[in-house]
């Protein structure tokens, strides 16, 4: 984003950073942990109470370890997240051999316009912005190992590119499937998180449901605790040091938790529109990145016209009255994909 201006590169990294930090992803992962591993063990009047307990556990683990670094990240990162995906797999399997039932009937906009409509949804993954902080850190992880020759690094980064998306395509794939033959058992649920724990005590009752919690809740702390050292570290530095991390860590988990209290689908909810907005923009600038030059004009004027859409199109995902914002949107992402 520098091409554009120093501000607008700082501007853009610090909303970014907010939106994959305190205001959505970090208590979104609060949210999703109880939402698929304790609501399934509570009535549904306790869920008030439930969610406000838990979450407050959640983010004080959470500071605990983000301002002391400990072994335990690597550890579950390493060991549990591989579980993880493993119980999902065992989940999957059973879902392959037995479904639930067929595939229902899509509707709405996954019936007249699929894949961007399927696109947009993929805003909400975040990962893409994810990557404007992480991104520095695989590198890093893989300098550590002894790769630093430039050739061989971008290979290396290439490779682990690769396995990534035949991996998180894979999964998608699966839990697409997953949830489109629940349905007709289930219905639609507000979330994902809850169709997945209904899935999975479907198959394999409350011990799939045990399962399911340890392995979501040390999933969800390992990234709350990387995306609060990545927010609070970054955040220090446009402080310029004035505010120590720790407290900066501390105002990240008590915001974190106070968001999450409002529940996942809330959440998911009100971060359409900021990701409706930023996503666009994003992925200008990525595609941008390969330009062999980098002039001002051309970033300036491409994202003069990519922000105008995506103004269009967030105000659009926020239900706010424009007679020709639904048309423009359409309009917007089609240029997008163009």
């Amino acid at each position: 984003a520098l091409p554009v201006h120093p501000k607008f590169a700082k501007a853009l990294i610090v909303v970014t950073v907010l939106t994959i930090g305190p205001f959505f992803a970090i208590p979104r992962t609060g949210a999703v942990s109880f939402d698929v591993g304790i609501l399934p063990f509570i009535s549904a009047e306790n869920y008030d109470l439930g969610l406000a307990l838990y979450s407050l556990f959640f983010f004080v683990v959470t500071y605990f370890l983000s301002v002391n670094p400990s072994k335990i990240v690597d550890w579950v990162g390493k060991i549990l997240t591989p579980l993880l995906l493993i119980s999902i797999a065992i989940l999957v399997v059973q879902v392959f051999m037995n479904p639930m039932g067929e595939p229902q009937q899509a509707g709405g906009y996954y019936a007249s316009m699929p894949y961007l409509k399927g696109f947009q949804e993929g805003y909400y993954t975040m990962d893409l912005l994810a990557t404007m902080l992480f991104g520095t850190v695989v590198i890093d992880s893989i300098k550590v190992r002894g790769i630093s020759e430039g050739s061989v690094l971008t290979r290396t980064c290439i490779m682990a590119g690769i396995i990534a998306a035949v991996l998180l395509a894979a999964i998608y794939v699966s839990l697409t499937y997953t949830g489109a033959t629940s349905v007709s058992v289930f219905g639609v649920s507000d979330n994902g998180a809850i169709a997945l724990s209904s899935i999975a005590n479907y198959y394999m009752g409350t011990a799939g449901n045990v399962v399911l919690c340890l392995m979501i809740f040390f999933a969800c702390l390992t990234t709350s605790i990387g995306l609060t050292v990545s927010a609070g570290s970054y955040l220090e530095q446009v402080l310029k040091y004035k505010m120590q991390y720790q407290r900066i860590a501390a105002i990240i988990c008590i915001f974190s938790f106070a968001v999450s209290n409002v529940g996942l689908t809330k959440i998911i909810s009100l971060s359409v529109p900021v990701l409706c907005l930023l996503y666009p923009i994003v992925i200008v600038l990525v595609m941008m990145a390969f330009m062999p030059v980098k002039r001002a004009c051309v970033y300036r004027s491409t994202l003069a016209f990519t922000i105008v859409f995506a103004i269009i199109d967030g105000l659009n995902a926020a239900g706010v009255p424009m007679k020709t914002a639904e048309a423009l949107a359409a309009a917007g992402r089609t240029v997008e994909f163009i």
